[in-house]
């Protein structure tokens, strides 16, 4: 929870407290807001994060039990199932690469998808590079495409699995 919202929670307790021990009742939401000087949706706001907003350490069962919250939700930063997908895509398109384009194909392909760094380049980057324009670039990687395509070992990657 960002530290603005955790002290507005803490001024608004204060307040309740403050107000139920002289109305000697718990206080409206109206009453609190006056004398928070906020809007009433803003306090309505603020109760409903409060509500959603749990601790990862909080126990999810009895005393008994130590299982937490937060043994409970998934680690999503590392999907070893993709990775390994990802990794086995990695090397089948480079060894089809390597066995189905040229030298200037794979250039196109890996600037152009950004397979190298990461960042991909325009057509008319690739084209700058080359001495090319950007038309004679875009048949370039159509053909790679279209031979890539072709290699059983790829098409495989575009069928249904189950």
């Amino acid at each position: 929870m960002p530290v603005h919202v955790h002290e507005r929670l803490g001024q608004q307790r204060k307040a309740r407290s403050r107000l139920t021990q002289q109305l000697g009742r718990k206080p409206s939401s109206d009453e609190l807001a006056g004398v928070l000087g906020w809007r009433p949706q803003q306090l309505a706001q603020l109760e409903t994060i409060a509500q959603e907003t749990m601790s990862l350490n909080a126990k999810v069962h009895d005393a008994n039990d130590r299982t937490e919250l937060g043994d409970l939700v998934p680690d999503t930063r590392f999907d070893p199932e993709a990775s390994v997908l990802e990794h086995t895509l990695r090397r089948d398109l480079a060894g089809a690469m390597a066995r189905l384009l040229t030298e200037r194909e794979q250039r196109f392909v890996r600037a152009y998808y950004g397979l190298d760094t990461g960042e991909q380049v325009t057509l008319e980057a690739v084209g700058a590079a080359e001495g090319l324009t950007r038309e004679r670039v875009r048949q370039v990687l159509a053909g790679a495409l279209g031979k890539l395509r072709g290699d059983p070992v790829i098409a495989a990657y575009r069928e249904p699995r189950w």
